[in-house]
Parts: C-alpha cells; sequence; structure tokens
C-alpha cells in the first residue's frame, strides 16, 4: 500500500511546469480628449474599413491561421516560455549482489530533472535504494523532491518553494511530507565552483507514526559545487530543518557526490554518492540512516 502511495505521487508530480505572470506596461494616451478651447478642429479622417469575412465563407476559411499581429508578445500579461522550455535529464543506476553461501542484491536508482532559464529553475529529484539478503528485505525506502526558484533579476537573491516526500519501510512513520519557501542567497558563482546559501520556513508531517501531525520547522540550507577537473565534479548539500517550537527536534540531511566522466561521447559518467540522514526523534529506531553507492550515470 505504501508504495503505491508513492507511486501515485510520483505519477501526479512528475513534471513541475510554472507559469511567470508580467504585468504589461500602460502606454500614455496620444492625444488629449478635450481639445482646448479656440485650438483648430483636426482634419477629419475616416475610420479604417473593418476587414470582415466574405459573404458565404466556410468553416475552414474562419479557421484559418492568425495574423501575427493579432497576437501580444510574451511580455505582455504573461510570459508561457517555460512551457517551451527544454528538460535536462539524468539517469543513475547500481546493482552489486553475490549467490552462493549467501544471497544478496542491492539496487539504487536515481532520476533527476531539471528546467531552467535566466530567472526560473523548476526541479525534480527521485531516489529509490532496496536491498535484500537471503531472501529478507533488508532496505526500501524512496524520496521524491520538487523544487522551484525564481531569481531577482540583476540580483543574487531568489525566492524558493520546495515539497519532498520520503518513504522509508523501516522508519517509524509510512510517509514524511514536507513543505517549505524562504529566501536563497549566491555568494559567489563561477567557472570553478558556486556557493548558494537559503533559509525559509515550512512545515512537515510524519504520515502513519507516532507523531501524525504538522510540526512547523525552520530550514537553512548550503549548496557547494566544484568543478575539481575537466572530466571531475563535487556537489555537496546540506539541509537543517530544526523545529521552530523545540530546536531540540531537529533533521539534518547531507547528500555529497563525485562524478567522474569516462565518456563524452555517451555522456556517461562514475559517480560516487552518499547520503546521510540524521532526525532527533527517531521514535524507537536509529536516529541515523546512512546510504552510499557507486553508480552509472548518464545525462541528456
Amino acid at each position: 500500500m505504501h508504495v503505491r502511495m508513492l507511486g501515485l505521487l510520483v505519477t501526479n508530480w512528475a513534471m513541475l511546469v510554472v507559469f511567470t505572470l508580467q504585468l504589461a506596461p500602460t502606454e500614455a494616451r496620444s492625444q488629449e480628449l478635450i481639445p482646448n478651447i479656440g485650438s483648430p478642429s483636426p482634419a477629419y479622417s475616416a475610420p479604417p474599413p473593418i476587414d470582415l469575412p466574405p459573404l458565404g465563407a466556410s468553416a475552414a476559411d474562419l479557421n484559418g491561421p492568425m495574423d501575427s499581429s493579432m497576437i501580444g508578445t510574451t511580455d505582455e500579461w504573461f510570459s508561457p516560455m517555460m512551457m517551451r522550455q527544454a528538460w535536462s535529464i539524468s539517469f543513475e543506476l547500481g546493482i552489486n549482489g553475490n549467490q552462493g553461501n549467501s544471497d544478496t542484491l542491492n539496487l539504487t536508482s536515481g532520476l533527476d530533472l531539471e528546467q531552467q532559464n535566466d530567472l526560473i529553475t523548476n526541479s525534480v529529484r527521485f531516489r529509490y535504494n532496496q536491498a535484500t539478503a537471503d531472501g529478507i528485505e533488508t532496505k526500501n525506502n524512496a524520496m521524491l523532491k520538487l523544487g522551484h526558484e525564481r531569481q531577482f533579476a540583476d540580483s543574487p537573491w531568489s525566492l524558493f518553494v520546495r515539497n519532498d516526500y520520503i518513504y522509508d519501510r523501516f522508519k517509524a512513520f509510512d510517509l514524511r511530507i514536507v513543505f517549505n519557501t524562504g529566501l536563497g542567497y549566491m555568494f559567489f558563482a563561477d567557472e570553478v565552483h558556486s556557493l548558494k546559501g537559503r533559509f525559509g520556513a515550512g512545515a512537515s508531517r510524519e504520515i502513519g507514526g507516532p507523531d501524525n501531525a504538522w510540526a512547523p520547522e525552520a530550514v537553512l540550507g548550503l549548496d557547494y559545487k566544484r568543478q575539481l577537473t575537466q572530466r571531475q565534479k563535487l556537489t555537496a548539500i546540506i539541509d537543517y530543518y530544526p523545529q521552530i517550537d523545540n530546536f531540540n527536534d531537529y533533521r539534518m540531511i547531507t547528500d555529497v557526490s563525485w562524478e567522474l566522466l569516462i565518456d563524452d561521447e555517451a555522456n556517461l559518467s562514475l559517480k560516487l554518492s552518499i547520503l546521510d540522514e540524521y532526525d532527533s526523534t527517531p521514535n524507537g529506531r536509529k536516529p541515523n540512516d546512512l546510504n552510499y553507492a557507486f553508480l552509472l550515470l548518464w545525462k541528456r
């Protein structure tokens, strides 16, 4: 039932499309409505003819292509450019196991989608880990992270909205839902490295667990990326979630990865992924979960 629930969430949230509404500037009046007294009356000119369809025109003629002059620019009212913006895709997979005196199988997979232009970034991130030993399941967890970020023009500041879904069969809850929003700040960014910070607030809920209620929490985070060499890249993401009404209750997620490009033509890389999740209120379970894996990564 839990896997079915998570599959439904993945289906409903697999794509994140955001319209950017922009109010068009108001044009100044070209002339006064009431002329000055005593000024000469303007010369009369006939109104332009109205272009009507001819009598007896068929429905196919009336449904022809619209004149481009009748269509407003994307700067008027709203800009649907993000709907046509392409998504970048990366898929990663790691499998290892053995069969004989003991039977083990470990599966780690992930999918990343990102849509970006000068001001807006939409992202979808999915991870799944599953392991068995001698026919007994020892690991089964999944994570879906949705994000939208709007950069302020000519500023290091940005506005973000995020939504996370976390499933783990071996935790004290069935599904954790997280919503948060806040401000981001780009400390520096160049071709070699970048560092972005963020802070905000939101709420989380652990469905099916002892604490099945919405808990307000703050969020503090850092994203660091560094191009080590032409073929190597390092990424580190840290998120800290203290509960607003009790800072002794908190969660911390650390995600570190190293990538090595091994095939330029096929865009294949070798990836080392380390994901650590700490929960100060595990409700009878261990507070720390560490996932690490070597993966084959493909990007488009």
